[in-house]
């Protein structure tokens, strides 16, 4: 029982330590900001850089580019007049264009104008550019992981060729 009693000490005058020597932050301004990373390896190369002047105004890019060269660079603002973004890439299938606020310039080999409609009204821009973004690494998930698949089958035929010309012999 003192034993118990003694821990119930200590474990008072703990919890009274922690709770004098921890300040209360209260959330007041946004404060200006910045970052930035990039990264390269052998898939290719991913990069983003923003800024913020803490009184709701954002400027920044992203981009990458894979292993083919493909390569796409966002630069964008964000303040009082919406998100504004200006879109670089050599994607296949892209051509320059202009549609809500956003200024697309393609220097893809084999950009056409037509066939495709967009509608951009109400829609995130910075959003669907990172949609763009995820659904681009998933597809270079889904290459290497067939890929890994090709070596894995490779390497099962020539355990089955190993035991048929044992079994043979």
């Amino acid at each position: 029982m003192f034993i118990l009693a003694v821990f119930s000490c200590i474990a008072l005058a703990q919890a009274q330590l922690y709770h004098d020597n921890h300040d209360h932050h209260h959330h007041h301004h946004a404060q200006p900001y910045k970052f930035g990373y990039s990264v390269k390896d052998h898939h290719g190369e991913q990069h983003r850089e923003e800024s913020g002047n803490g009184a709701g105004g954002v400027v920044g890019s992203y981009g990458f580019t894979d292993a083919r060269g493909i390569a796409r660079q966002v630069n964008y603002v964000a303040d009082h007049a919406g998100f504004r973004a200006q879109v670089k890439t050599n994607e296949p299938g892209t051509a320059n264009q202009n549609p809500a606020a956003v200024h697309l310039i393609s220097n893809a080999p084999y950009a056409h104008s037509g066939g495709v409609a967009l509608s951009m009204e109400g829609l995130d821009m910075e959003d669907m550019v990172l949609d763009m973004e995820d659904m681009v690494l998933d597809m270079e998930e889904m290459v290497l992981e067939m890929e890994d698949m090709v070596v894995l089958d490779v390497d099962t035929m020539a355990m089955a060729m190993e035991v048929l010309l044992d079994t043979a012999v």
